[in-house]
C-alpha cells in the first residue's frame, strides 16, 4: 500500500461583529454586545490570530505581555497560511453563495435582520414555514460555512497551484448540518463548498464527530489515497456562526484570550496504522476474565463520603 501525506494547508478568519447576535448564546440571551466588540483593526492585531494566519510562530505568544488583546501586533491581513477577511467581504461571500437567493442584502427586513454597525443592510429569510431544519436561523449557520469554507479552499489552491478542475473528492468535517425534515444533517457541504470554489469535478460527503471529525476525516482522506481511490483529497470546513459570543461572559469579564500550546512540528506524513488504536501493546485477558467494563465499581461507591 503506498502513502499519503498533507501537501497544503489554509487557516481562515472573517471578522463578522454584527453576527454575532445571531450566535445560540446571544441569541438565548437576548444580550446586546454591540458596543463590546473589536474592530477590524484590532482583531488583526490579535496576536493569537496572527499565530493562526502564519506570520507568528506559536511559541512568539510567551514573549508578549497578557492579556494578549492589550497588547496588539503588527496588523496583517495575509499570512503564509491564510487570510483575515472583513465583515462586508464575508457578506459578499455569502450572498454569491446563496443559489436560493435567500441572503438578501436589499435593505430588507422579512427574517433575520442583517446589519452593518447601526445599518440595516437586509436579511435572511427561512426556506419553508414548517421545515424546522430550513429555517432562516439554521440556512444562516449553513450559509456562512459554505461561504467561510469556499474562501479556506480557494486560499489552499492558490498556494499549492493545484488546478480546481483536478480535485476529485472532497471531505467536510465542520460543525454545521445541512438537511431538511425527513433527513435531518443528511446532506453534506463539502460538495457544495468545493462547488463554491470552483472544484466542478469534485464529489464529496461529510464526517461528523464534533470536535474531533477532522482527525477523522484526515484518516479518511489519507485512506482513500492510499488505497488508490483517489489521488487527492480535500479536507474542509466553514466557521460555525452558531458558536458566535459563545463565551461572552467570560470576554466581558476578563478580555479575550487563547492560551498558547508547545509541541514538536507535526510531520506532514499521515501515519494511518495508528489511527484509532490505544498507546502500547494490548495485554491478552486471563483465561475466564470478565470484560473490562464489568470490573468497574458501581456508581454508587464511586460516591464521596462524607
Amino acid at each position: 500500500m503506498s502513502g499519503a501525506a498533507i501537501h497544503g494547508c489554509s487557516l481562515v478568519l472573517a471578522h463578522a461583529p454584527d453576527l454575532v447576535r445571531h450566535g445560540s448564546k446571544p441569541t438565548r440571551e437576548g444580550v446586546d454586545l454591540s458596543g463590546s466588540l473589536r474592530t477590524y483593526e484590532e482583531a488583526l492585531g490579535y496576536p493569537p490570530h496572527q499565530v493562526f494566519i502564519g506570520n507568528l510562530h506559536p511559541d512568539a505568544l510567551w514573549a508578549i505581555e497578557r492579556p494578549w488583546w492589550r497588547t496588539p501586533v503588527e496588523p496583517r491581513a495575509e499570512g503564509p497560511f491564510g487570510t483575515v477577511i472583513t465583515q462586508s467581504e464575508l457578506y459578499r461571500r455569502m450572498a454569491e453563495a446563496d443559489a436560493f437567493r435567500l441572503f438578501r442584502l436589499d435593505g430588507s427586513n422579512s427574517g433575520l435582520p442583517i446589519y452593518d454597525g447601526a445599518t440595516l443592510l437586509g436579511s435572511m429569510t427561512g426556506a419553508h414555514d414548517e421545515d424546522e431544519s430550513l429555517t432562516a436561523s439554521v440556512l444562516l449557520e449553513n450559509l456562512a460555512c459554505k461561504a467561510t469554507g469556499a474562501l479556506a479552499l480557494e486560499h489552499l489552491l492558490a498556494e499549492t497551484g493545484f488546478p480546481a478542475d483536478e480535485l476529485e473528492y472532497a471531505i467536510g468535517c465542520g460543525e454545521e448540518a445541512v438537511g431538511d425534515r425527513y433527513q435531518r444533517g443528511g446532506g453534506n457541504l463539502a460538495k457544495a463548498i468545493a462547488e463554491q470554489a470552483g472544484c466542478l469535478n469534485a464529489s464529496g460527503s461529510d464526517v461528523k464527530a464534533f470536535c474531533c471529525a477532522p482527525l477523522h476525516a484526515l484518516v479518511a482522506a489519507g485512506s482513500l489515497v492510499a488505497a488508490g481511490v483517489y489521488p487527492h483529497v480535500a479536507v474542509l470546513a466553514g466557521g460555525s456562526l452558531a458558536k458566535l459570543g459563545m463565551k461572552f461572559s467570560g470576554a466581558l469579564k476578563n478580555g479575550p484570550g487563547v492560551a498558547p500550546r508547545r509541541g514538536r512540528p507535526p510531520s506532514r506524513r499521515l501515519r494511518l496504522g495508528a489511527a484509532g488504536r490505544p498507546r502500547g501493546p494490548r495485554r491478552p485477558a486471563a483465561r475466564g476474565a470478565r470484560p473490562r467494563h464489568s470490573r468497574r465499581r458501581p456508581l454508587r461507591d464511586r460516591a464521596p463520603r462524607p
